[in-house]
C-alpha cells in the first residue's frame, strides 16, 4: 500500500514580481498618489477587456456594489434579491443603502441563485457568479424583464469568465468586480471596479466615489471617499 503524502495547498499565493515592483515604483515616483494616469489607463483597458463602454475604479468590490445600487436609485423603500451563497458584501451593500435584502436559495447544480425561491416582489437583483462560475443569466434576464427591475452582477470572483461568449460584468445594468488579494486579478491591496454601458450610471458612480463631486469645486450629491489609489 502506497504511503499518502500530505501536501499543503495554500489558499492563495501573494505574488510581487520584478515587473510589478517596477510599475509600482514608476507610479509612485511620477504620478499622483490618488487616481492618476495608471488608474485612467486601467479603467480604459478593463472596459475593453470586459466589453463595456465604461469602467469606474473604486476602493473595493463592496464599494462597487454599494455605489452601483446608489447610482440606480435603490434606497430605503427598496427590496433587493441576492444569493445566499456568497461573501457577505453581496447582502451588506443592500443594507448600506437602507434597502432590505431578500435572500434567495441556490441551485444545487451550480451553487448560483435559484430564482424560483424568490417569493416576494423586489426592486433589483444581484446575482452572483460564484467561484468564477457564471449563473444562468438568461433566467436572470427574463426575471428582470418580467419584473422590470435592474440587474447588478456580482462578478467579484469572476474576472474573465464568459456566458455565451460574453464576459460577465457586461451582461447587466452594472457589473461589479473585486481586486482583493485572494481574487484571480489583484491590485496589491483592496480595489474594485464597476462596469456599465450606461453613461449616466457611470457618471453617478464616478461622482459618488469622490464625495459627490460635480466639478473641481462643486458637489451636488451625497458621496464617499471610495477612490482607487
Amino acid at each position: 500500500m502506497e504511503k499518502l503524502i500530505d501536501i499543503a495547498i495554500p489558499f492563495f499565493i501573494q505574488e510581487f514580481n520584478e515587473e510589478m515592483k517596477n510599475a509600482a515604483i514608476n507610479a509612485l515616483e511620477n504620478e499622483t498618489f490618488v487616481g492618476g494616469e495608471s488608474i485612467i489607463k486601467f479603467e480604459e483597458e478593463f472596459a475593453r477587456y470586459i466589453g463595456t463602454k465604461f469602467a469606474i475604479a473604486v476602493s473595493s468590490g463592496n464599494s462597487a456594489l454599494h455605489l452601483s445600487l446608489m447610482a440606480l436609485g435603490i434606497s430605503e423603500s427598496s427590496k433587493v434579491a441576492t444569493s445566499t451563497n456568497s461573501f457577505i458584501a453581496s447582502a451588506n451593500c443592500i443594507q448600506m443603502v437602507n434597502a432590505k435584502p431578500v435572500l434567495a436559495d441556490i441551485n444545487s447544480g451550480d451553487g448560483n441563485i435559484d430564482l424560483n425561491s424568490i417569493k416576494t416582489p423586489v426592486d433589483a437583483i444581484i446575482p452572483v457568479h460564484i467561484y468564477g462560475n457564471p449563473c444562468d443569466f438568461d433566467a436572470v434576464k427574463a426575471f428582470s424583464e418580467e419584473n422590470k427591475i435592474p440587474i447588478i452582477e456580482d462578478a467579484c470572483q469572476a474576472h474573465g469568465a464568459t456566458y455565451k461568449n460574453e464576459k460577465v460584468g457586461s451582461l447587466s445594468d452594472v457589473g461589479c468586480f473585486s481586486f482583493y488579494p485572494t481574487k484571480n486579478m489583484t491590485v496589491g491591496g483592496d480595489g474594485g471596479m464597476s462596469t456599465t454601458n450606461n453613461e449616466e450610471i457611470a457618471n453617478k458612480i464616478r461622482s459618488i466615489r469622490d464625495n459627490g463631486r460635480k466639478t473641481k469645486n462643486e458637489f451636488d450629491k451625497l458621496g464617499f471617499t471610495m477612490r482607487l489609489n
